[in-house]
């Protein structure tokens, strides 16, 4: 997609220097998603970029944002 969103459903915190902390309801705009596991993003509110755990998010506006 031309810009993804995608919204955090759960927390995580970061275990490596790649990792980007994130709580639930954060928004991230989703620079790569070529890896199956971990996806590349830039935290909207802390203008951090790196890698996610791809299950713990949901593209906004899709159902499982809503939740």
């Amino acid at each position: 997609c031309w810009v993804c969103l995608v919204v955090v459903v759960y927390n995580y915190q970061s275990r490596e220097m790649s990792d980007v902390s994130f709580v639930k309801g954060d928004r991230m705009e989703l620079l790569d998603d070529s890896e199956p596991d971990w996806w590349r993003v830039r935290h909207l509110k802390t203008n951090e970029e790196g890698l996610i755990p791809w299950n713990f998010v949901a593209e906004e506006k899709s159902v499982e944002s809503e939740e």
